[in-house]
């Protein structure tokens, strides 16, 4: 089988695929993988650019302070793991989270980060969609490509405050989280043109 790399198209012609590209972060449990990812874009979403973040550390800092903020309040005598994050200064107790202050500085640093952010999710979105549906190679995805891998055009997440402060979540999902793709959750992006997680 000829792979082809569901970010820049290219084929095993052309790049080599020999590096594991977890979905999600490993660092976040994540440990299905995407064999459509060559090494070039794989490595890409992983290094630094010229003054920003990775995608994958501006999509895994949060998310990893969000993980562990659910860990301790499900398992109150557990001893949670460490995280040290490079751009946050957080107190899950005091439910606390700020830019660090050699961040908060610079005067674009939240936009620029959000937009890194906002690319992990839709990269993560794009690559569970190879793996689960197989139809990312759809030209109806081409924009996640060029946003994600490219950073062309700025596009939107969501969040929904919920009336009521509780956040239903298993172990499991904390520990390998997943993104599904169900009859419902097709049906919303063919009706809305989104997906809700």
């Amino acid at each position: 089988m000829n792979r082809t790399c569901v970010w820049c198209q290219k084929t095993e012609s052309e790049v080599s695929f020999s590096r594991i590209a977890h979905i999600f972060p490993k660092s976040l449990g994540g440990q299905r993988l995407c064999k459509n990812v060559c090494d070039s874009c794989n490595s890409y979403f992983g290094s630094k650019q010229i003054g920003l973040p990775s995608v994958e550390i501006a999509l895994k800092e949060p998310l990893n302070i969000s993980r562990l903020y659910l860990l301790s309040q499900l398992n109150k005598n557990e001893k949670l793991p460490k995280f040290k994050s490079e751009y946050f200064d957080y107190d899950l107790k005091k439910h606390l989270i700020n830019p660090r202050y050699k961040y908060r500085l610079i005067s674009d640093f939240q936009s620029t980060f959000t937009k890194q952010f906002k690319r992990g999710v839709y990269k993560i979105f794009l690559e569970e969609r190879s793996e689960s549906v197989g139809d990312a190679f759809n030209s109806t995805f081409d924009f996640i490509r060029e946003f994600s891998r490219y950073g062309i055009g700025d596009y939107p997440v969501f969040y929904c405050q919920p009336n009521i402060p509780a956040i239903f979540a298993s172990m499991e999902d904390l520990k390998n989280p997943v993104i599904r793709f169900t009859e419902h959750s097709e049906e919303i992006m063919k009706q809305f043109g989104f997906y809700s997680y």
